[in-house]
């Protein structure tokens, strides 16, 4: 990691803004593609204009797997929308599963409501169980019903899923009357 460290050194040498930008943009990716995700991480988040930022996300956009291990570390730490445009920029269906089923548990309710349609239109059953999951445990039990039943017009082996969720939501309705 010493090539990595020295590059970084120098580019914090560089006074104009925009090219010390590009030069951590570029040694970010360099960590990235040698599995240094945290480090990549980061790196990115000193990054301050949004271009480069998500430009370094961008190479994720070919391995699904990376990409929602970099989302799901985004939605932790609070970056809910950079998350989010990650996982809609993901190839592959399994890696935008991924995702957004790994968003959806850092999720607020607002920004639940912000994954459904993603969900939705990309026909993510994983994500959209997960996020029926989540509105479960913040008592919204009418959208989390409303989610089970798209899941259940879906064709796919996610019925145990279904069921699952059905029953977790009239377990936690009877429980709160």
């Amino acid at each position: 990691m010493g090539e990595f460290d020295s590059a970084k050194q120098l580019a914090e040498t560089i006074s104009d803004r925009d090219r010390r930008a590009e030069a951590f943009a570029e040694i970010a990716k360099e960590y990235a593609t040698v599995g240094e995700f945290d480090l990549a991480l980061q790196l990115a988040e000193s990054i301050t204009r949004q271009d480069y930022y998500r430009d370094l996300l961008s190479p994720f956009a070919l391995s699904g797997v990376e990409g929602s291990a970099i989302a799901s570390r985004l939605a932790e730490t609070g970056e809910f929308d950079n998350a989010l445009e990650l996982a809609r920029s993901l190839r592959g269906n399994e890696g935008k599963a991924v995702a957004l089923a790994a968003i959806a548990l850092y999720a607020n309710l607002d920004r639940l409501d912000k994954l459904v349609p993603l969900a939705i239109s990309t026909n993510q059953k994983i994500a959209l169980a997960t996020i029926a999951g989540q509105y479960l445990e913040k008592d919204k039990f009418d959208l989390a019903i409303e989610l089970t039943a798209i899941l259940e017009t879906a064709k796919g082996s996610e019925a145990a899923i279904v069921k699952l969720a059905r029953q977790y939501a009239g377990a936690f309705h009877f429980c709160k009357q």
